[in-house]
């Protein structure tokens, strides 16, 4: 579990360590083979990508492929209707569809996910346990990260037991959450421990870049089950099933390079 502190020697202890400014790396437009090429400064900044994901009551679960739509882009979830996504939504920046703008680079480290807490327990124990989950990058979707949904944790949410959800009564709604709700609880994309063969002393693995306009997704397939476990069905509103759907953002953790203003 990462704490993403700063390091430093005894004799820094007690010294001012604030900066200005984002720190800024300077990169090739383009194949260093090129000759001539101008080199580009980025705005390097710890921020996620983050995007939306719904499904309706009352709806069987079908494979959704995140990450394709940007700001002002169409969304359609699971057994609902189609609208804009805007800022709340996601990050991806209008027109980057399944990739990111000009001059962005992206250092992903890890996945987490935000579950809205009214899920009802039997809806997120089935979604868990039936969704396989896979981030690729590159147009032959190559595979970097590959899990059951059920490993994928939730850094925050409501901590609180009660009722099924009945308005006449008064009962409070059951607030689910998946993993312990700490803000570092994430799985990580990095590999730990690897010795460098020459030196022999440890390779820091800083996470795994998306470059600008090239493709990547985040997929979620719960048709694989098979055998005695039928694709889920998400449950009915009202009494007595007492389902809200599913109402979830998926963040991948890292650092965002942006043009520098």
């Amino acid at each position: 579990m990462r704490q993403h502190f700063i390091e430093v020697d005894e004799s820094q202890l007690g010294r001012p360590h604030l900066r200005k400014s984002n720190p800024v790396y300077g990169q090739m437009a383009n194949a260093p083979a090129s000759p001539g090429i101008p080199m580009i400064s980025l705005d390097i900044k710890k921020q996620d990508l983050y995007t939306f994901f719904q499904v309706a009551v009352l709806t069987k679960l079908t494979k959704q492929v995140l990450f394709q739509q940007g700001q002002n882009g169409f969304y359609t979830p699971i057994g609902g209707t189609a609208f804009q996504l805007t800022e709340l939504h996601t990050n991806l920046l209008v027109g980057a569809s399944g990739g990111l703008a000009n001059p962005q680079r992206f250092m992903a480290q890890g996945i987490c996910r935000y579950v809205s807490p009214d899920i009802n327990p039997v809806d997120s124990f089935n979604w868990d346990r039936t969704t396989f989950i896979s981030f690729h990058i590159g147009d032959n979707k190559k595979s970097y990260f590959d899990a059951q949904l059920m490993q994928i944790p939730q850094p925050n949410s409501m901590q609180l037991t009660g009722g099924t959800w009945a308005p006449a009564t008064g009962q409070p709604p059951v607030f689910s959450t998946t993993g312990w709700p700490v803000v570092h609880n994430f799985v990580g994309f990095q590999t730990e421990g690897l010795i460098d063969p020459d030196t022999q002393t440890l390779i820091h693995d800083p996470g795994v870049t998306i470059d600008q306009g090239q493709y990547f997704d985040l997929s979620l397939d719960p048709t694989l089950v098979g055998g005695a476990f039928p694709v889920w069905t998400t449950l009915a509103s009202g009494t007595p099933t007492n389902g809200f759907g599913i109402i979830a953002y998926f963040h991948l953790i890292g650092c965002l390079g942006v043009s520098v203003q």
